[in-house]
């Protein structure tokens, strides 16, 4: 007998193929009162900085005017991998607060790996060591910083690697911000950035990443530095995203950075359940059409 050859329509296999959607690796809504900690481990310079949960809400405070003083929370979590598929940080309720004097306050996030960093639980020390951009030696990462000067704002995108000075795009906004977005594609080595509550204004003032300005609120570029090499750890990967709240040098008050929620995802590509459905039911058809064929 002749193998039994079963033909589905093109529209149906189309429609049964596996639909992209994002695969949540980290959410937040800030309820409660305190840290979550089996998400998330604080850190800061000195450990003088102070991390408190309220009204849905986490807010970081540096609480020290000491230049590039930090207060971060690090993921326990080492899941975060650009490299493996894209990877998408949405941030809400977003506030800066500080007083710049001649600098400025930071706000910032940030996926990547310390080269000290091979995996575990994250640890204060590491926590307070993970900034936006920087020197990560064999590590690497990716971080977008919200800049706050005495009357005005920036987004700056630094991409940190293997060279000992991190590449950075940064563009003037119109406002503060209350959201911010972005994409990480590292098979493509691209990344996109959006912004709420305020548009980006006027040229790029530094540009090492090919920037270019998509619309009103929208900016994308290359990353040059941060690559797949930079969270590889033996033969699997180590990769942690950060929030934060940085000090330029000379504020006269300490950053503090507000976090209404995050949510991280991939592009994990997950058939629907519907697909299922539709493939079986065009699977069920075909057989009982060519068996009718074949009598």
């Amino acid at each position: 007998m002749k193998p039994l050859a079963i033909a589905l329509p093109a529209a149906l296999v189309a429609l049964s193929l596996p639909a992209a959607h994002g695969v949540v690796l980290l959410t937040d809504n800030f309820d409660g009162t305190t840290l979550n900690t089996a998400v998330w481990t604080l850190g800061s310079t000195a450990s003088l900085g102070t991390a408190t949960v309220g009204s849905g809400n986490l807010v970081l405070n540096v609480n020290q005017t000491t230049n590039s003083a930090r207060t971060a929370v690090v993921t326990d979590a080492t899941n975060f991998n650009p490299f493996a598929s894209p990877v998408t940080v949405s941030l809400d309720g977003l506030a800066l607060g500080g007083n710049p004097g001649s600098s400025f306050n930071t706000l910032y996030s940030a996926i990547g790996r310390l080269s000290t960093d091979t995996g575990g639980d994250a640890t204060g020390a590491l926590a307070s060591s993970f900034s936006a951009g920087g020197s990560y030696g064999t590590g690497g990462a990716f971080g977008v910083s919200l800049l706050g000067f005495t009357s005005s704002y920036r987004i700056q995108i630094l991409d940190s690697g293997s060279e000992v000075a991190a590449k950075q795009v940064q563009i003037a906004l119109s406002g503060a911000p209350t959201g911010m977005s972005y994409t990480v594609d590292g098979a493509n080595a691209t990344w996109t950035l959006t912004v709420t509550g305020t548009t980006f204004s006027g040229a790029f003032l530094a540009n090492a990443l090919n920037a270019t300005q998509v619309n009103p609120t929208t900016i994308t570029g290359s990353l040059l530095n941060f690559t797949a090499s930079s969270l590889a750890v033996g033969e699997g990967s180590v990769g942690r995203f950060v929030l934060g709240a940085n000090n330029g040098n000379g504020v006269t008050a300490g950053s503090i950075a507000t976090f209404g929620s995050v949510l991280v995802s991939d592009a994990t590509v997950i058939p629907e359940p519907s697909s299922f459905a539709l493939l079986a039911s065009a699977f069920a058809g075909g057989l009982a059409l060519t068996r009718r064929r074949r009598r």
